[in-house]
């Protein structure tokens, strides 16, 4: 009788078992490799979609609100409200928007980015009678986070009874319930005897802001400023002093305020 062929019992069976699942695991991770950059990739363009998206919608929003102005509207500054397709002029009301910006990166059609730092932005719409120009901004809760602030108290304290007190641009005051932003370059402020932050923001209304709620756009080089627009730039807050109409860069410069500096 011929020999019986020899079998690799059943230590070689469990080998052949191993050896597969380690070839099956090898072939699963290169896929896994070779695939979480194109869902990525498709992620990103997802995004992408969703702020263009809302960036054309802000802009037909803006324009509609703007055209029931009439002729003489001059420049009108609007805040987007992505979950209720409508937009505003009160920068209260849209420091309380929900951010919607997905993508991390600049796109067409709107200067700034969606999304930093983990923090999804909103987008401002300023119309004139020249167009529409969209940016992403950050949005502040409190304009207390802008800087540091001054009390009230010292403020009046200081004014004493002349009744005027002589403040630094970029100075921000707090009573405690309501802040206010001071961005005339060094002038005196009128401060009554006895009187409240909403008087003083009352009496001096050509170079005081009420920023109790605030939302804040990144500096942008393409676009002019009115006196007391507030922006960031570099992490840092700035006031303009006066109407900046062409590209002044905020850090270091004589018409812009470092703010609670």
């Amino acid at each position: 009788m011929g020999k019986k062929p020899k079998t690799k019992g059943k230590a070689g069976a469990q080998e052949n078992t191993h050896g597969g699942l380690l070839i099956a695991a090898a072939v699963i991770a290169v896929l896994i490799a070779l695939a979480v950059p194109v869902l990525m990739a498709q992620l990103d363009r997802a995004r992408a979609a969703t702020d263009a998206a809302n960036v054309r919608a802000a802009k037909a929003a803006a324009l509609a609100a703007y055209n029931g102005l009439g002729s003489d509207a001059g420049t009108v500054v609007y805040y987007y409200d992505a979950r209720s397709g409508s937009v505003t002029t009160d920068a209260g009301e849209a420091a309380e928007y929900e951010g919607y910006g997905k993508s991390s990166k600049q796109e067409e059609g709107a200067e700034g980015t969606p999304s930093r730092g983990g923090i999804a932005n909103i987008l401002t719409v300023t119309v004139s009678a020249e167009g529409a120009a969209a940016r992403w901004g950050l949005r502040i809760r409190s304009g207390a986070d802008l800087g540091a602030c001054s009390t009230w108290e010292t403020i009046a304290e200081k004014a004493g009874a002349s009744g005027y007190v002589r403040l630094p641009a970029g100075t921000l005051i707090s009573d405690g319930t309501s802040t206010v932003l001071c961005y005339g370059d060094g002038r005196r402020y009128e401060v009554k005897q006895g009187g409240s932050l909403q008087d003083f923001l009352k009496n001096n209304a050509d170079s005081v802001s009420d920023v109790t709620s605030i939302a804040v756009d990144d500096w942008s080089s393409s676009l002019s400023y009115p006196a007391g627009y507030v922006v960031r730039y570099s992490d840092v807050y700035y006031v303009a002093k006066k109407k900046i109409t062409w590209v002044e860069v905020p850090s270091g410069n004589m018409n812009w305020a470092l703010i609670g500096g």
